[in-house]
């Protein structure tokens, strides 16, 4: 529900591919002074006020959804953002990011500031916190900053000014966020953003290229993997692509794709092959390096044929499989609006089974039918659905090795050996069961005995709990041995 609302915004980017497509639609005046300025929100997530955070993007929700209808229905408007719809995202934000638990070495912590990295919608929170401050001080419409974005915590500015002070000052004025910090950074040189180098050329023009880190060890499946070769190939043309999205200049691109290929040759690739895989794509994959997807063609779902790597996946078509599955079934959808059935298109069986599926489907899926006898029944009506339109994608993922196994079993001797030995040592000691000595903080509405419930029986039987205000915590057993890093 919040993925239009960051959408429409113009201060978010949304990834490398959509910098450079801003990039190359926004025009440097070359002979002026200009800086790129770059910031760093300090610990984002953490440091937004959340109830003024969920104010703020109820409002904007509201105000996103509703608006139109304002300006036509003044009064139903009113009474509209008081609905059903409203309350139920109210009522989720607030319960997916309040009152939140920690379970860490055995105790339990309540999350008490800003917003948490692990729940799904706190990314789209701070985009959406952010943009508000932006939005008020209107800084992509300033004429002396031509560009201004930001990805998450991270933010991007071309800036016209005579010094690098300057340029950062116009900046750090305008973009503020409640409860942030920001640290500003700026060059009139370059300055790295996301996977990206953003530099000013020689002519005092906007170019980039790709940037990687010194400490990165450019790590790759190596050729003597059991991978399939349609997944190597699949790899080394997708890092093309991204080559060719980071890159600016064609001379560039191609820099970096000869660095590609000598870095797959380094990982045992036949040097033949992979420079047969750059001459076939080079080209194809600079001209298509700025194309955006028809977002209906993004859309469309799939059917997802899940297996492992196998060679017998080398001679299975999935388009085949989709035209011969889905073909019958959009011939047999045509000959039943014109009541055509035949033995290879037989009829509907007898509505026995009806009130069954009556019960249970949405009845948006379902349609009325009348047999020969002029009864009525309820009938599953696949023209209703999507299935017909989507697209038959098969997924392999390794195959389990012996390795696989040995682990696990050593993972279940370890965790059933610990358990072991912390129940005989509170036995020998006299100590009560680690499962009520956990320090839990008090909360609103939840007392320690609900949250002490353990989620199975010493027996090993799982409990069932009647109430709904219970909360199972799951118990996870210490790991063998603590590393250095949390000392």
């Amino acid at each position: 529900m919040l993925k239009p609302l960051i959408k429409q915004v113009p201060t978010i980017i949304h990834g490398t591919k959509d910098l450079a497509l801003r990039f190359n639609k926004i025009s440097i005046k070359s002979h002026r002074s200009w800086y790129i300025i770059t910031g760093d929100v300090v610990a984002f997530y953490t440091n937004v006020p959340l109830e003024p955070c969920l104010e703020i993007v109820e409002k904007q929700y509201s105000d996103y959804y509703f608006k139109d209808k304002a300006r036509v229905y003044e009064k139903e408007y009113k009474d509209y953002l008081h609905n059903e719809r409203l309350k139920v995202f109210k009522d989720a934000l607030h319960i997916g990011h309040t009152d939140l638990l920690l379970q860490f070495d055995g105790k339990i912590y309540r999350q008490n500031k800003g917003l948490a990295m692990g729940v799904a919608a706190s990314p789209d929170l701070a985009n959406l916190y952010g943009w508000f401050f932006e939005q008020k001080s209107d800084i992509h419409n300033d004429p002396l900053i031509p560009f201004y974005g930001r990805y998450i915590d991270d933010c991007l500015a071309i800036v016209y000014a005579e010094s690098l002070e300057e340029a950062i000052l116009q900046v750090s004025s305008r973009v503020s966020y409640d409860g942030c910090e920001i640290k500003w950074t700026g060059s009139d040189k370059y300055q790295v953003f996301l996977d990206m180098v953003v530099y000013k050329d020689a002519d005092g023009s906007l170019q980039t290229m790709p940037y990687r880190k010194l400490q990165s060890h450019q790590e790759r499946i190596p050729w003597i993997s059991h991978h399939p070769i349609d997944v190597k190939k699949g790899t080394f043309i997708g890092e093309m692509s991204q080559m060719a999205v980071l890159s600016s200049k064609f001379a560039t691109y191609q820099e970096a794709v000869e660095s590609l290929v000598a870095l797959y040759i380094r990982r045992g690739y036949p040097s033949d092959l992979v420079k047969k895989w750059r001459k076939l794509n080079l080209l194809a994959r600079w001209e298509k390096r700025l194309v955006i997807k028809d977002d209906k063609a993004e859309s469309i779902p799939v059917l997802v044929l899940k297996s492992y790597f196998n060679p017998a996946w080398n001679y299975f078509n999935a388009r085949e499989l989709q035209d011969n599955i889905f073909g019958y079934w959009r011939e047999w959808v045509e000959r039943a609006k014109r009541g055509n059935f035949n033995l290879e298109f037989p009829r509907p069986p007898v509505s026995d089974s009806s009130p069954l599926f009556g019960s249970t489907a949405p009845l948006k899926w379902v349609s009325y039918a009348v047999d020969d006898k002029g009864v009525m029944s309820m009938v599953p009506d696949i023209t209703k659905t999507d299935i017909l339109d989507r697209r038959v994608l098969v997924s392999r993922k390794r195959t389990k090795n012996l390795f696989d196994a040995s682990n696990l079993w050593k993972y279940t001797v370890l965790s059933r050996l610990e358990e072991g030995i912390i129940e005989d040592l509170t036995t020998e000691l006299g100590l009560k069961s680690l499962e009520t000595e956990r320090p839990i903080p008090a909360m609103p509405g939840l007392s320690e005995d609900i949250m002490r419930e353990t989620a199975r029986h010493p027996t090993g039987a799982p409990l069932v709990f009647d109430t709904e205000g219970s909360i199972n915590l799951h118990r996870r057993s210490p790991s063998p041995q603590i590393g250095k890093g949390w000392y």
